[in-house]
């Protein structure tokens, strides 16, 4: 980080979380998203009403699986989780009825049909460094809950229904919103489709290329 003349981050969290531990780097540092892989396209779907599928991505323990199981209980879905589970996440799932399959391994392809299967994506991540799934999900087409903390929350930028993901409670009442609230949803997805053109990779480019420009002009 001496060396460099400049660094990139992919949000303000990981900026901000470098700045705590080296205070010094901060003219260095400049925020460039991650872009959103053109493949995850549009694909219309008429929403689940008797058994929506919940697409829940990633198993570690920032992803929050087991909160996700209890906010989950009592609700008519069927959890899709993509990870290989942990003996504490199978005993929470059973604990709760959960109906779920899981699913691991998958090609990029297999991953984008997941996204186009699913109605409604679970992201109440306790920690990202950005946290792609959220755009992933927009840009498919997808309502997604995540959490009310930074990356996501940036990243999202008021187009996903954010809920605190330490709270059971209210996850549990985001995921009743967004099963029975068919205009927040269809608000949700408009929004999300919107969001992506930040993402684009046309868009990241010309912010990379623009730094390039302003360290030539300094040499």
């Amino acid at each position: 980080m001496r060396r460099l003349k400049y660094l990139t981050c992919i949000s303000e969290a990981t900026k901000h979380e470098l700045v705590s531990y080296f205070p010094w780097a901060e003219r260095k540092l400049r925020v460039i998203t991650n872009p959103i892989d053109p493949t995850f396209s549009y694909k219309p779907k008429i929403f689940n009403t008797e058994n929506p599928i919940i697409l829940h991505i990633g198993t570690k323990t920032n992803k929050n699986l087991v909160r996700v199981a209890a906010a989950l209980k009592d609700l008519t879905c069927h959890l899709r989780i993509v990870g290989r589970l942990s003996k504490e996440q199978e005993t929470a799932l059973k604990e709760n009825n959960i109906d779920y399959s899981c699913v691991s391994n998958l090609t990029d392809e297999e991953i984008i049909q997941e996204y186009e299967n699913c109605d409604i994506l679970s992201f109440p991540s306790l920690f990202e460094g950005f946290g792609m799934p959220v755009i992933e999900a927009q840009a498919v087409g997808r309502p997604v809950l995540t959490s009310a903390r930074e990356p996501m929350q940036s990243v999202a930028d008021g187009a996903a229904l954010l809920v605190n993901p330490e709270d059971v409670a209210e996850i549990h009442n985001g995921f009743m919103r967004l099963l029975q609230d068919a205009e927040l949803r269809s608000t949700l997805v408009l929004k999300g489709l919107e969001n992506i053109r930040r993402f684009q990779p046309q868009e990241i480019a010309n912010q990379y290329m623009a730094l390039y420009k302003e360290m030539m002009n300094e040499a």
